[in-house]
């Protein structure tokens, strides 16, 4: 299997179309993000309104997948946007 633990993870951490994850670093945040967006597109599935609370893992996002809060803000604001994950 191409991607063990992307698979995984999404096998188990998606309600309804919201896939929610957490990591215990940066590194392996940023691999994860990269590797279910791989996945999701090999598939046909379409990655969207990705955002971290680590400014790091944001900037590590391609700007075409991550929120729009991240994308208006840009990575040199301070303070990361604030809102509902499930609405």
């Amino acid at each position: 299997m191409e991607y063990p633990d992307a698979s995984g993870a999404i096998k188990t951490n998606f309600y309804v179309d919201d896939f929610l994850y957490s990591s215990p670093d940066e590194e392996s945040a940023k691999k994860m993000i990269s590797d279910v967006i791989d996945v999701q597109n090999k598939y046909g599935c379409e990655t969207r309104n990705s955002i971290s609370n680590s400014k790091s893992v944001n900037a590590s996002i391609p700007q075409d997948y991550r929120s729009k809060e991240i994308k208006e803000i840009g990575e040199t604001k301070d303070q990361l946007p604030m809102g509902r994950v499930l609405d």
